[in-house]
Order: C-alpha cells, then structure tokens, then sequence
C-alpha cells in the first residue's frame, strides 16, 4: 500500500512538474526516484519520460532528437506529459 501511494505521489509530482516546466523540481525528483527510494517506484518508460522532460527543459535537444526519443517510449504515465512538454518547446 505504501508502495502504491509512492508511485502515485511520485508521477503526479512528475506530471506537475513538466506542466509548471519546473526544472528544479524534475532534477530532484530524478535524482529521489533512481537514488534515495528503497523501491523502484518509476517504470523505465516513466524514468525516460522523466529524462527527456529535463533534457527538453535545458534546451539540449535538437527537435529531431526530441522526436526520435518520443518514438522509443512507448508507454508509462509521464508520456503524455512529457510529450506536450517537449513539444511545446520545439515548436
């Protein structure tokens, strides 16, 4: 149970922190999920939605990285927002 709302906590924060385009806040979330969790909390296509959010927000990929990227996550809660993110910033 206390899993779960982890899980829960951490992909909503995620998904406002890539609707407020909150950098900060995406690196620290990064670094928690992959470092201070004792459990996997974020799925890999969750953790590279997350990695490509923080990426797009430093403005260190060329539009056709971001939509090579977007084509190999295929799944995961923070694609959507992740996407609408970065495409935002490319266009």
């Amino acid at each position: 149970m206390e899993l779960t709302a982890a899980r829960r906590v951490g992909l909503e924060s995620a998904s406002d922190g890539m609707r407020r385009r909150d950098l900060k806040r995406l690196k620290m979330l990064s670094v928690w999920v992959r470092s201070r969790a004792q459990v996997v909390l974020f799925q890999p296509d969750d953790l590279s939605s997350l990695d490509l959010a923080i990426e797009c927000l430093e403005g260190s990929l060329l539009p056709a990285q971001v939509a090579s990227r977007l084509e190999q996550i295929s799944t995961g809660q923070l694609l959507a927002p992740a996407r609408t993110l970065c495409l935002g910033e490319t266009n």
